[in-house]
């Protein structure tokens, strides 16, 4: 179960920087700033999360 809680929280890391990709790409297309801003912000949280879940699951490595 661990293994799974792993790779949805590397999933939500993808996703996350994709989603902030994304409106980094779209300041040059989209007029509307705030649109971009929750995007921004639904990406960061999305990416932390992610993170959240792969540091609670994720396999500790000794010596490193």
């Amino acid at each position: 179960m661990r293994g799974a809680f792993f790779i949805v929280g590397r999933t939500l890391q993808i996703i996350g920087i994709g989603t902030v990709m994304i409106a980094a790409l779209s300041f040059f297309t989209v007029p509307d700033m705030g649109q971009m801003f929750k995007t921004t912000i639904f990406g960061v949280i999305e990416f932390y999360v992610g993170n959240y879940i792969v540091t609670k699951t994720g396999d500790k490595v000794d010596g490193e």
